[in-house]
């Protein structure tokens, strides 16, 4: 009888790394493949598959009650965040549990430092999970993973809510759970994963020391390096389009170099003031010689985008984008909105960016990037986050230790800096190529074979 593999994604990210790089392909058909995603609201977007893979919406999860379960469960977060204070944990401590004035909030904390005064945070750890794993959520999710009595769940969000739900289903029904670590930042950023797994899958070597490191109980012989299957489809020459082309899409001056403006979430740093400042210190020589294309995060949507940069609308062009005002969870990447994507950083002359993923869609096309290194608020509330992000956040202090990006630390700088690399475009060339090996290790486009073979491996094994 063939096995069953349930493969589980609820974020745009991780669609992408199934839909659009070599996992489909490289999928055997000795398998009976399941995909539970919640982007399949959209039929169109998973296109022609083959009749050994099947994607199904997710199903409807009923979040647990809030005592025992979460209650325990935010206790132990908060008594872990405490015993293993990466530099942007240690931010999240200060600046939100901390000076939250939720007094639940202030509750769990002081339990916590309790529980840990006391040493008792494996017996905390392991209630947590207990409560976790046994919680009811829902006979929707409960029947649907029962009907499908899968031999293999796989959680490709770790650190989100649907996922880790259906796998602690699967848990207590005795069925194995891999999961993927999808960003470079989750395992320095995140709290505590409701659960533990039987494998993990990884970016890089790098990141496999790190996850054994900030875990303790995850031995580093539980994790397998596939790389970054996200970037897979930057390698797909498919995709490309001549830049006449694009520029001409995107309503550009193909005369004028192009340098991209990358924003970040506006739910953590405000940064469209920094954009507006950064427009105003450019001079007509600069606007001469190259144009500013605003690139937007995902969840920030573009009419509000457009009242924030009223002042210099005439002097920019905003990219579109898509997604408006549907759900996160439910938000997917289709066909023309991937080619935007990488055309976007194939045909950049420079990028510029705070501290995002965004550099290294740079790097793959060994594009120069600027890093805006200082608080774009003018009045400066956010100057010491911002610098604790460039160089104590391990995700990204390893960037700007290594040299690859121009880390700049005022707009006047941030300038000079995208003059100068308009003027050199190979300079930190041999950086970026050492950052990008060691933070994404396989650089080749088969990421995606990779995680579809692994997967396929520990079935075969745990069965």
């Amino acid at each position: 009888m063939k096995k069953r593999i349930l493969v589980m994604t609820s974020s745009l990210l991780t669609d992408r790394m199934l839909r659009h790089s070599s996992f489909i392909s490289a999928i055997s058909s000795d398998i009976d493949w399941h995909i539970w995603s919640t982007s399949c609201v959209d039929e169109d977007y998973w296109g022609e598959l083959p009749p050994y893979i099947t994607v199904s919406p997710f199903p409807s999860i009923r979040r647990p009650r809030d005592f025992p379960v979460t209650y325990v469960r935010r206790i132990f977060e908060y008594a872990w965040n405490q015993t293993h204070p990466s530099a942007p944990r240690r931010y999240m401590l200060k600046h939100f549990q901390l000076a939250s004035p939720n007094f639940r909030n202030k509750v769990f904390h002081w339990t916590a430092k309790a529980v840990n005064a006391c040493r008792v945070q494996f017996l905390l750890k392991q209630l947590a999970f207990r409560l976790y794993r046994n919680a009811f959520f829902g006979k929707e999710a409960e029947d649907a993973l029962m009907h499908l009595k899968p031999d293999l769940v796989v959680v490709m969000n770790p650190f989100l809510f649907h996922e880790p739900a259906i796998a602690a289903i699967a848990q207590r029904s005795n069925i194995p759970s891999i999961a993927m670590i999808p960003s470079w930042d989750n395992i320095s950023t995140k709290t505590s994963m409701v659960l533990r797994y039987h494998h993990y899958l990884v970016w890089s070597e790098q990141q496999r020391k790190e996850l054994a490191k900030t875990y303790e109980d995850i031995p580093s012989s539980s994790s397998t390096a596939v790389g970054t299957p996200q970037y897979d489809s930057f390698f797909n020459v498919e995709h490309y389009i001549t830049r006449e082309a694009f520029f001409r899409q995107q309503g550009l001056d193909p005369t004028r170099k192009l340098v991209v403006y990358a924003l970040g979430s506006p739910n953590f740093i405000r940064e469209p003031e920094g954009l507006v400042r950064f427009v105003q210190h450019l001079t007509d020589d600069d606007h001469c010689k190259f144009q500013l294309l605003v690139r937007a995060h995902p969840i920030h949507h573009n009419a509000d985008l457009r009242v924030e940069l009223g002042s210099v609308l005439e002097r920019i062009r905003i990219q579109d984008h898509p997604f408006g005002a549907s759900a996160k969870h439910t938000r997917a990447l289709d066909a023309q909105e991937l080619k935007t994507w990488i055309n976007t950083f194939r045909h950049a002359d420079v990028i510029v960016n705070l501290a995002s993923t965004v550099t290294l869609d740079g790097f793959f096309f060994q594009k120069p990037v600027v890093n805006i290194g200082y608080d774009p608020e003018e009045k400066g509330s956010q100057t010491e986050l911002i610098r604790d992000i460039c160089t104590q956040w391990p995700h990204y202090a390893q960037v700007t230790q290594s040299g690859s990006v121009w880390n700049a630390h005022s707009i006047d700088e941030a300038i000079h800096a995208v003059r100068e690399y308009l003027t050199n475009q190979s300079l930190h060339h041999d950086q970026r190529t050492q950052l990008l090996e060691q933070a994404c290790q396989f650089c080749d486009g088969n990421s995606g074979r990779r995680l579809a073979h692994t997967i396929a491996q520990f079935a075969e094994v745990r069965n």
